[in-house]
Formats: C-alpha cells, structure tokens, sequence
C-alpha cells in the first residue's frame, strides 16, 4: 500500500506542479491587466475568466497534493491526549467519511462535465469550454478520494498490527 501511496503521490504531485506554473501564468496576466488598466485604461480581454479557470486548476489539484504531504489541517490539541489506537480509530472513521462526501463530490463533478459538454457550455467573454475544467476538478477530487482511502487503509494497518503510520515512508515531499 505505501508503493501505490508513493507512485500515486508522485502523479499527484506532477499534477499539482502544473497548478503551479498555471498560477505563474495567471499572476503574470493579472499583473499586466492592471499595469495596462492603470497606463493606457486598457484591458486584457477575458483575465478574470481566464483566472477563474485557473483557480479551478490550482485548488483541485492542490487538495489531493496537500493529502499527501499529509499537510490538511487537523485538531491535534486534545487528540494528542488520547491513546495512540483511539487515535488511530479517530483517524480511520474521519478520513472515510471525508473520503464518502469527496467521492459525491466528484460524482457531481462527473456529472456537471457531461452537462456542460453536452451543452457546449463556454466562458462569456473568451467562449472557453467549461467541461475541461470541470473535468480537472473531477480528476483532482477522485485523487483526493483516492488518496484519503489510502491512508485510512493505511492506518487502519496500523490500527491492527499495533504501530504506529510510518509517516517517513508515506510522506512525499511537495518540492519533488
């Protein structure tokens, strides 16, 4: 299971590196619609369209590379003070649940693809089609889902045997 976690967090990752360069181009586009608004009171045509369809990118992506880096927010303060298996339990239940309502949620990004595919949905200025975008929010969440089964697998292993999620092993760097 830590080699599948480790070869889908890599794909992940690459994923989320190209959220990144989409938001260096977003910044770079922003950063001249203003400079171009507040010279020659010109416009870029469609940034903020193009930067809605980028966040879509970027968040998508970046949910699934944050699960894992194990980077998500989390209560520790009084889960520390509980033993290490009801933790591990607490662990399990939480993350199949999040993994129950992710995996709806990219139902309905499947299905909000197909409905604006079949009707030619589009950006208002530029007339981008909306259905790839809603196709990479669909991909970024059924990774997520992915991922958050894997680890209460994961530590649900180690629930059972007895230790402890070797989170050394788990673990991939986002900088990779």
């Amino acid at each position: 299971m830590y080699t599948i976690r480790k070869k889908l967090g890599k794909l992940i990752n690459v994923l989320s590196a190209g959220g990144m360069a989409v938001t260096f181009v977003l910044m770079c586009i922003t950063t001249l619609d203003v400079i171009l608004r507040k010279v020659s009171n010109i416009s870029v045509r469609g940034s903020y369209e193009l930067t809605e369809m980028g966040m879509v990118i970027l968040i998508f992506f970046g949910i699934a590379a944050l699960q894992v880096a194990r980077g998500h927010v989390r209560v520790d303060m009084f889960a520390e003070k509980f033993p290490r298996g009801f933790r591990l339990a607490l662990d399990v239940v939480v993350m199949v649940v999040e993994a129950g309502i992710m995996g709806l949620m990219t139902y309905c990004g499947y299905l909000k693809t197909v409905s604006d595919f079949d009707k030619g949905l589009g950006t208002s200025v530029l007339g981008i089609p909306t259905w790839p975008f809603a196709a990479l929010m669909t991909i970024g969440l059924l990774l997520f889902t992915v991922m958050l089964l894997i680890d209460a697998i994961l530590s649900a292993a180690a629930l059972v045997k007895g230790t402890d999620v070797e989170l050394d092993e788990v673990n991939i760097d986002l900088g990779e």
